[in-house]
């Protein structure tokens, strides 16, 4: 999924990904971790609903709300 076409999200997928709020954009080059755990793939987008993760070793899922609160604080940790 394109992060061109939203203003808000937090993609990551296994080695990369980007961190976009409010149309400011980071690349995200290190492991991303949220909550203590480390992310293999995440796709958040609040403007569409999305919000699904994937920790290693675990299923894809919906994302929790205490998730989705640790992801909307990362967005503004990786995009200061």
């Amino acid at each position: 999924m394109s992060h061109a076409l939203y203003s808000t999200a937090l993609l990551w997928h296994v080695t990369r990904g980007v961190a976009k709020l409010h149309g400011v954009l980071a690349a995200v080059g290190e492991p991303l971790m949220l909550m203590g755990r480390r992310v293999a793939e995440i796709d958040y987008i609040p403007e569409i609903g999305r919000r699904s993760i994937l920790f290693a070793g675990e299923p894809l899922r919906d994302m929790t709300d205490a998730e989705v609160r640790a992801a909307d604080a990362l967005l503004i940790e990786l995009t200061q």
